[in-house]
């Protein structure tokens, strides 16, 4: 299977990033192919102290996204597109943007929040509700975000939480 996977890669290094890096590193025991369209904020922001959201900055990023994943679209034919979302408007109305260009593909949309607290204005709400009634599955981190997208859509939210690295744990 060949899986288009949308999410950020590091540097910055960061919770979704490193979800990335584990996920694309654990799959060679299986049969998937993964090519990944890097989501990661620019490198100016990424390195500022206060980290401001630039809109100019922000729309150049959503430019560079949408074109990297038609050409691989494109050039990788893959069967499954993965789109990891940290759920905010101007990340959702760009995820919904890869939807629409997604050429009917199969759409896993997987939150990376907890999604009442990111979809707290209308814009939000109606983002998020095109996104679930647009996706095959909606991948939830909680089961607050499960009932969430029940409200939505029954039978389309999937609880994964986040795994845990076994050698970061501490025996003591």
């Amino acid at each position: 299977m060949k899986v288009l996977l949308v999410s950020p890669v590091p540097p910055p290094s960061g919770g979704m990033a490193r979800w990335t890096q584990l996920y694309v590193a654990g799959i060679e025991n299986h049969d998937l192919s993964v090519r990944v369209v890097n989501t990661n904020i620019s490198q100016k922001r990424s390195v500022s102290k206060n980290r401001r959201l630039s809109l100019f900055d922000e729309f150049s990023r959503s430019c560079r996204i949408s074109s990297e994943f038609k050409k691989v679209i494109k050039e990788f034919s893959p069967d499954i597109v993965h789109i990891c979302s940290p759920c905010s408007n101007l990340g959702m109305l760009r995820d919904m943007a890869c939807i629409m260009s997604s050429k009917k593909l199969p759409v896993v949309f997987h939150c990376h929040c907890n999604i009442a607290d990111h979809t707290t204005n209308a814009f939000g709400r109606y983002l998020f509700r095109n996104i679930v009634k647009s996706s095959k599955r909606v991948f939830v981190l909680n089961r607050a975000s499960l009932d969430f997208v029940e409200t939505i859509e029954k039978d389309k939210a999937v609880l994964i939480p986040n795994f845990i690295e076994d050698d970061k744990i501490s025996s003591q």
